[in-house]
């Protein structure tokens, strides 16, 4: 049947890849992800949604009014929701990142473009946070 230590098993893809990878390896791999348009408005449609979900932590976080009927629920959720959001920002950078270093012929352009969406993107939570905290 085979060996019953499967902990070294590869699949076989454009590259060899391990089996048991890191859980941020895995969501961050880059097999075979194209720098193209569709990946640029892919990219800003994930780095849209991650700053919306902290977004809406920083609101929630701010509202003054107790969830169900308990003092405080709303700084937590709201924490939780705001750090879920930070989180998905920062994958998103990272395979994007993983990406361009992935496909020959890219260089410096290509990194300006996602830092200036990660920029962007931060930037929108800043004004958002503004807003909510003044």
């Amino acid at each position: 049947m085979g060996d019953p230590d499967n902990s070294t098993q590869t699949f076989n893809s454009t590259d060899e890849v391990p089996l048991r990878m890191s859980f941020v390896q895995r969501l961050t791999s880059a097999d075979v992800a194209p720098l193209n348009l569709n990946y640029l408005f892919d990219n800003i449609r994930n780095y849209t949604l991650a700053a919306t979900v902290m977004v809406a932590g920083i609101w929630l976080f701010t509202q003054a009014g107790n969830l169900f009927g308990t003092p405080y629920v709303n700084w937590i959720f709201g924490a939780h929701v705001t750090l879920c959001g930070l989180i998905l920002i920062g994958l998103n950078f990272v395979h994007s990142l993983r990406t361009i270093a992935k496909t020959p012929g890219r260089g410096w352009p290509a990194y300006i473009v996602f830092l200036t969406l990660l920029i962007g993107s931060l930037e929108l939570v800043g004004v958002a946070l503004w807003r909510f905290l003044a």
